[in-house]
């Protein structure tokens, strides 16, 4: 596998709720795009494509399918950025305006909003790559995330973030209220799969 995703960094940073299989749909269908087009068309991925890329079994996966497609459907990015003129800017995206899977068929077809189009089309600065099959391979939501933060800036040896803003990018604000637990359940399993899995490694 070599395909690649490109996303802006404003939407790595943005705030995102998403299962793991959510989130290997998603940067599967990222990676079918040509970032240089100026429209989205209809997508397709085929289960099967999903179960084998993600090293899992296939085993009650086609009844998530349904499941994950309205979750997707009815989802919300939240994205906070500074305008030119510096005031700062907060947008509520949806990122799909359909998702379909029809039984025994085997795919889904799906077509990001056009309000996604800053973010994924037509990027020429302040936008991140990778592999595809570096990060499809988590099993940790967070390593997910915590895999694309560190992507956007591995050009730079040391980068500093407040530990509040890193718990609003990976959505768990509401959890894990004491740092060591933040440690043990986020930072030290996101950690360790990182360095095992994919082309990068971290240490805090």
């Amino acid at each position: 596998m070599s395909q690649q995703v490109a996303k802006s960094n404003d939407l790595i940073q943005g705030q995102l709720d998403w299962s793991c299989l959510q989130q290997r749909l998603v940067a599967m269908l990222v990676s079918q795009l040509d970032r240089k087009d100026e429209r989205f068309e209809v997508q397709r991925v085929y289960v099967k494509d999903l179960i084998e890329t993600a090293g899992s079994g296939g085993s009650g996966l086609y009844d998530q399918i349904e499941k994950v497609c309205s979750e997707l459907l009815h989802s919300t990015i939240e994205v906070r950025d500074k305008m030119e003129d510096g005031r700062r800017r907060y947008r509520g995206v949806n990122p799909f305006s359909s998702c379909e899977y029809v039984e025994g068929e085997g795919y889904i077809k799906a077509r990001f909003t056009e309000d996604m189009r800053p973010f994924l089309l037509q990027l020429r600065r302040r936008f991140t790559t990778y592999q595809l099959e570096n990060m499809i391979r988590l099993r940790s939501t967070y390593a997910m995330r915590v895999y694309e933060l560190l992507k956007m800036r591995e050009d730079l040896r040391y980068v500093k973030w407040p530990v509040k803003e890193l718990r609003e990018v990976l959505s768990c604000t509401d959890k894990y209220d004491r740092f060591s637990d933040f440690k043990k359940r986020v930072l030290e399993p996101a950690r360790k799969e990182i360095a095992e899995k994919c082309d990068l490694s971290f240490a805090y």
